[in-house]
């Protein structure tokens, strides 16, 4: 009973340092930053009704991951909160408290299960101690910041609630040694979890090799037997663990290779090679153990793997650690049981995160989410190999708790940055330095500018834009608009030239250069614009519509009435004339 008393209050402790320290993200608004596709211009999003449950379920293409239990849990926050970003941060929030008590359990089970005899209660609550450490350098570290603060990643905090809940009772069901009712209730309430997991977002891919990790430790139900007749029922408990990751990969790898053109399709081996694709996985598997230990200058994007030089030396010492390491581990296996079973999940946790198809990939903050837990086991680990001496654990515990209070300092820090879009695009413009990769998030910052009105500092957003790539369609005809709808028409024509110099075949930059020479009274020229977007997109509805209005002031009633039905017929309304 005083040992439930005690967890019961590390774990209130727990819940509400980490509300502390996250209750910032509820002040928080969209980003433009996959916001859009995923929530505030997702058409799709619109509450729970039979329509919305058939395409989250059975028309998978939006994005590139089959994701439909996290449409799910999004359309019921719309039903509550709208497209009003509270709601969709409070889930973030609570689903990262909630991990936070899951994790704490998942470390606790673990310490208890590698002791070789039933601790003290003295012993118990320092054990007790150790979880919560461990619990909070995970909870607390900046990088769990983005998948908290950022809408959009909500998928991950959701899909780790499930797999968490999912190792749990997989532990509980191994330690039931006689088979019974409550071994199978706790069993298949594992292979449900992993499943929903999966289907929230498949972060949980490597989970059937971790959990065969864990039958050879610490619950050693796979030591010295792992191929004899006795092992047989262990190994085929990971069947059905099996079947849903194979189904989920499978629905997974056709998306990525059938995505949507708003989305990169897989390059292939002419474009990214064998050698880049190794170095790259090494350097991945590398950063992610030394990332954590330096937790600054975190951004939204790194862009080391966008162009890199695979017999550079990062990748080079990162292709030779990681088989060093594993020999070492290997080696010393019997000394460091629980060092080798880390280091096998590190590898497998990360291999869907390798980017084997991709190219550029970013190694995100956000997959370091599951990573992070190795770590606090092995911190809350470490301290519990203290519990003898004295001394130490006191000191061991005092820095631990120190450290977790830099952490949260740091993430109160990084959830600043999420605050909205500009925020997030200033900083990571500052961050990014001369890097070419900046355009697009000067791109991106130039749009939300013109969004709220911001003419001036948007154009300086493009300009910075066209400085680092002038042939950027994207940016001059944002600009052009801008000159446009502020009546200076003489710089809107010139950006449109510019870019049709660049695309003559965009109808829109066409359609958009005759608008400009309608403003300025010059309709036969505006007229020859229209006529050739038109022949480049009959269908252009803004084309059809500004080819009417053309006509009708220069008396033409019968032809001008022809665009003007054939634009209502696109569209359903007269459109506004505009570039």
């Amino acid at each position: 009973m005083r040992r439930d008393r005690g967890e019961g209050v590390v774990l209130l402790i727990l819940l509400v340092v980490t509300a502390l320290v996250y209750w910032r993200v509820l002040e928080n608004d969209f980003v433009y930053w996959d916001d859009d596709i995923e929530i505030y211009a997702n058409p799709h999003l619109k509450g729970v009704t039979r329509e919305t449950l058939h395409w989250m379920f059975f028309e998978p293409g939006h994005v590139v991951r089959y994701q439909p239990l996290t449409w799910l849990t999004w359309s019921i926050i719309y039903d509550w909160f709208g497209r009003r970003p509270i709601g969709f941060h409070l889930a973030s929030l609570v689903f990262h408290c909630l991990n936070t008590g899951l994790v704490f359990l998942l470390i606790r089970k673990l310490l208890l299960l590698v002791q070789s005899e039933v601790p003290g209660r003295r012993k118990a609550n320092y054990l007790l101690a150790c979880a919560g450490l461990g619990t909070l350098l995970w909870a607390l570290h900046p990088l769990r910041v983005e998948a908290v603060a950022w809408v959009s990643a909500f998928l991950h905090c959701q899909a780790l609630l499930f797999l968490l809940v999912s190792a749990l009772c997989y532990l509980e069901a191994a330690a039931r040694a006689q088979p019974g009712t409550p071994r199978r209730f706790f069993y298949w309430a594992s292979v449900c979890s992993f499943a929903v997991s999966l289907l929230s977002y498949p972060i949980g891919l490597g989970f059937v090799v971790v959990i065969v990790v864990l039958d050879f430790y610490p619950l050693k139900r796979l030591d010295g037997s792992w191929a004899g007749a006795a092992a047989r029922p262990i190994w085929a408990e990971k069947l059905p663990f099996l079947g849903v990751t194979c189904l989920v990969l499978g629905l997974t790898l056709v998306l990525r290779f059938n995505t949507s053109s708003q989305w990169w399709r897989p390059v292939t081996l002419a474009e990214f090679g064998p050698l880049s694709r190794l170095m790259q996985a090494a350097y991945i598997w590398v950063y992610y153990l030394w990332r954590p230990w330096v937790p600054l200058n975190l951004s939204p994007v790194y862009t080391t793997l966008v162009s890199f030089n695979p017999l550079s030396l990062p990748f080079l010492v990162s292709l030779a650690l990681v088989p060093v390491l594993s020999g070492l581990l290997v080696w010393q296996r019997s000394r460091w049981p629980a060092a080798l079973a880390l280091w096998v999940c590190h590898l497998v946790w990360l291999a869907p995160v390798l980017g084997l198809t991709e190219h550029p990939h970013y190694a995100n903050d956000r997959y370091s989410l599951v990573e992070g837990i190795f770590w606090s086991i092995l911190a809350a680990g470490v301290l519990a190999r203290l519990w003898e001496r004295q001394a130490a654990r006191r000191a061991a515990s005092l820095a631990a708790l120190l450290t977790a209070a830099i952490l949260g300092t740091l993430s109160v820090r990084q959830i600043g940055i999420w605050k909205n879009s500009l925020t997030l695009f200033e900083y990571m413009i500052a961050r990014l330095g001369d890097d070419s990769y900046r355009s697009d998030i000067y791109l991106r910052l130039g749009v939300v500018q013109k969004q709220l009105g911001r003419w001036d500092d948007a154009l300086e957003s493009f300009h910075q834009v066209l400085r680092i790539d002038p042939k950027d369609l994207v940016a001059r005809r944002l600009m052009a608009e801008i000159y446009y709808q502020t009546g200076h028409f003489i710089e809107a024509r010139e950006q449109f030239q510019a870019a049709l110099e660049i695309a003559p075949g965009d109808a829109r930059l066409r359609d958009g250069l005759g608008a400009v020479f309608a403003a300025l009274g010059d309709l036969p020229r505006a007229t020859e614009q229209f006529a050739r977007a038109l022949q480049q997109d009959p269908n252009l509805c803004s084309a059809n519509y500004n080819m009417g209005m053309a006509m009708t002031k220069q008396g033409k009633v019968q032809e001008a009435q022809f665009y003007l039905d054939r634009a209502k017929k696109l569209q359903g309304t007269s459109p506004k004339a505009a570039p």
